[in-house]
């Protein structure tokens, strides 16, 4: 393919400077030509003017047409010495031949008489003939001493000229060829020149698989439009990579919380199976136990079907207009049957008349995400609170507990996918949360469906503190008709 374009852009070069030489080459010749003609024939005219000149005079000054006419042939023999050498002149009465210069490039008078009509009132005219071509200036001279008409007739060779114009076609004909061979060469080479590096990027891009993403374009020390290619498909790469990374890690992620509870649940049933004669009270402990461990293994897959679905922008939001302080409520009261089991007091601080337009039951599950992490996290005795305000055109809410904190090394992956900043706590069934890594991943791709943000706004000994930010919809239809009391703060 490159050499292709190699072939092209030499070729495209090539015919636009072939154009712009053919063009300059035929207006170079074509000007030449012309005023090496036009210079012949205003010599011709000077000549006759001059013969005309002398003719009347001598005329005039001698009187008579012979007297007058033996001083117009000596005048004519200065002119061939002096000023015009090269044309032959002829001044003729009729038929007759009055005077004559001979020109050392011109015919003679006789030798035109019989090629021409000396009585044509043609100014110029051009005779061809086996001795080559001549340029004929014609003018009639009237005498008014005399009353007579003279014709003066002067010719001289244009072979002068058509040697020079076929030495400059000889000129061009070598010149533009050579010019078009060299710039055809240094097309090519600069054309191959540049295109060099686009090669060398196609020949590492080849090599590059699933198995060596790691591997990038040499961009050297160009900063043209090559070097901002090659930088670009490094960015690609380096995506390319993480994408694979991720998905590498999900699949491994995805195996062993997949395979964890089948396991369990494989174990019981071929334990239980194997002992025969069991009584009822035992066979209905393996049955939870496979059950619960069904239960785990069903809510992975549906978050992580969730996950996927949005990924691919196959998750549809079921839009409705509510009070976004109640979903807040309801979420805070099924946080605190949990917060009560582990001795954790959740407490909230919420705007009632927060009207928001999203996905309802998509909002619970984000709080009670959040919720759950939170109240999990958090040791006996402490404390989780949810905070909703106004913060300019959007919603701010704050999750904060008294928890240990998440690690420094671990914030920036808590919303990866799989990821647990804990991995020897024993996953815990109560709540939202999974227990498996995702719970975070959901809650934040919840969050960019409703063109919000999630973040971890600090971290430590002292505990962790999660904002949510969603936008505040410009709502011009009739306010939720929810049951809730009068507008303020409500605490709980």
């Amino acid at each position: 393919m490159f050499r292709g374009v190699r072939v092209r852009l030499t070729l495209w070069y090539t015919g636009v400077l072939a154009t712009v030489l053919l063009v300059f080459s035929i207006g170079v010749y074509s000007a030449l030509g012309t005023s090496m003609r036009q210079r012949l024939d205003d010599n011709l005219r000077s000549a006759t003017q001059v013969t005309s000149l002398a003719l009347n005079h001598e005329t005039e000054e001698h009187g008579g047409r012979e007297a007058g006419e033996a001083n117009v042939r000596l005048v004519l023999n200065t002119m061939h010495q002096t000023s015009f050498p090269r044309p032959a002149i002829a001044v003729w009465d009729g038929s007759r031949l009055v005077a004559e210069k001979p020109g050392t490039a011109g015919l003679p008078g006789a030798t035109l008489a019989h090629k021409t009509d000396i009585r044509a009132s043609t100014s110029f005219s051009t005779l061809r003939n086996s001795a080559g071509s001549y340029r004929i200036a014609t003018a009639s001279v009237w005498v008014p001493s005399i009353s007579a008409h003279y014709q003066v007739i002067a010719n001289e060779s244009a072979e002068p000229i058509e040697a020079g114009l076929a030495s400059m076609r000889e000129i061009l004909m070598i010149f533009v060829p050579l010019c078009l061979l060299l710039a055809a060469a240094g097309g090519y080479f600069l054309a191959r020149k540049s295109l060099k590096p686009v090669l060398l990027m196609t020949q590492t891009a080849e090599q590059i698989s699933s198995h060596n993403l790691e591997q990038r374009l040499s961009t050297g020390t160009s900063r043209d439009e090559l070097g901002l290619l090659a930088e670009t498909f490094n960015r690609l790469f380096a995506r390319l990579q993480e994408a694979f990374r991720q998905q590498r890690q999900f699949m491994a992620d995805a195996s062993h919380e997949l395979r964890t509870p089948l396991s369990v649940a494989l174990t019981a049933t071929q334990v239980n199976l194997q002992v025969r004669n069991q009584n009822a009270r035992e066979l209905y402990e393996a049955l939870e136990v496979v059950q619960s461990q069904l239960f785990r293994l069903r809510r992975v897959v549906e978050d992580m079907f969730m996950l996927v679905r949005t990924d691919n922008g196959m998750r549809d939001l079921t839009v409705t207009s509510f009070y976004l302080g109640e979903v807040i409520l309801d979420s805070v009261r099924a946080a605190k049957v949990l917060g009560d089991v582990r001795n954790v007091r959740v407490t909230s601080s919420i705007m009632r008349e927060a009207c928001f337009i999203g996905d309802e039951g998509l909002l619970r599950q984000l709080f009670l995400i959040l919720l759950d992490n939170a109240v999990k996290y958090t040791p006996h005795g402490g404390n989780v609170d949810l905070a909703l305000r106004a913060a300019g055109d959007e919603y701010e809410i704050q999750v904060s507990d008294t928890g240990c904190g998440i690690a420094a090394p671990d914030q920036p992956f808590i919303f990866d996918r799989f990821f647990r900043a804990d991995k020897s706590r024993s996953r815990r069934d109560p709540g939202a949360g999974s227990g498996a890594g995702l719970g975070l991943a959901i809650a934040k791709s919840i969050v960019e469906l409703h063109k919000g943000e999630l973040k971890l706004e600090h971290s430590g000994p002292s505990g962790s503190m999660f904002s949510v930010r969603l936008p505040c919809p410009a709502i011009e239809a009739e306010t939720p008709s929810v049951s809730s009391p009068a507008s303020g703060v409500m605490q709980h």
